[in-house]
């Protein structure tokens, strides 16, 4: 063998193997029921790809109580992460979800207190307060990192996708979903996305507390407005 082909079977073993990735990125419209009013604001649309599987972060997700708002509104996580609930109002609050698997009532704490639940299944928990009925959010339990929320102006970006073929998830806090499939190359590419959602403010002040009860008015101190659902803690 020539000193050449040494040299180059040498670095061949050596050199670290290289997996390609490429990235996915575009804008996503959101329409109201009528399908052709585009709500106020495109934030809060969840873009994530299943057909992969990553390992959970070892570091919580934090989930932040403030001004009786949860923060994020739309909280991805992976599957077998933990998500921190922090209260950061003066008042108390009590965090619980009634959704199967990981029903949870973490009670009433204070100020500058938090209490943590690990999410072992995939799927999306509904996220409430038993004593401020206004309080709303999402968690997103997915099966991998490679996921975007959407800010007002509706643009996404998710990088680092290993080359391959996937399902292209698209929901947003008023309803509506799509998917479609797509195939990363180590091009990047622009995938523009729309939907229309099937909810309203309404529909998601509907909800019961913990105990499956009305809520007390006292209780219900604020209403809800969409543009609360627009908010960045």
């Amino acid at each position: 063998m020539r000193l050449g082909q040494i040299t180059c079977a040498f670095l061949l073993l050596t050199l670290p193997l290289t997996t390609f990735a490429g990235n996915l990125s575009g804008t996503i419209s959101a329409f109201e029921i009528d399908g052709k009013t585009p709500l106020n604001s495109f934030a809060n649309s969840l873009i994530y790809l299943t057909g992969i599987t990553t390992p959970a972060p070892s570091t919580p997700a934090i989930h932040v109580q403030k001004n009786k708002q949860f923060f994020p509104r739309v909280l991805p996580i992976v599957k077998g992460q933990s998500v921190e609930f922090w209260n950061r109002d003066k008042v108390q609050h009590n965090v619980f979800s009634t959704d199967k698997p990981t029903q949870f009532d973490l009670d009433r704490y204070p100020k500058d207190d938090k209490r943590t639940v690990t999410f072992a299944d995939l799927g999306a928990q509904d996220i409430y307060c038993n004593i401020h009925k206004k309080m709303l959010g999402n968690i997103h339990i997915l099966p991998n990192h490679f996921f975007y929320v959407t800010k007002n102006d509706g643009k996404y970006l998710i990088d680092g996708i290993p080359n391959g073929q996937y399902t292209l998830h698209t929901t947003h806090i008023f309803g509506g979903q799509s998917q479609q499939r797509v195939t990363i190359t180590d091009q990047a590419q622009t995938v523009n996305l729309s939907l229309i959602s099937n909810k309203v403010v309404l529909d998601l002040e509907s909800h019961k507390n913990k105990h499956g009860q009305q809520y007390q008015s006292a209780n219900d101190d604020n209403s809800i407005s969409e543009d609360d659902y627009y908010d960045d803690f």
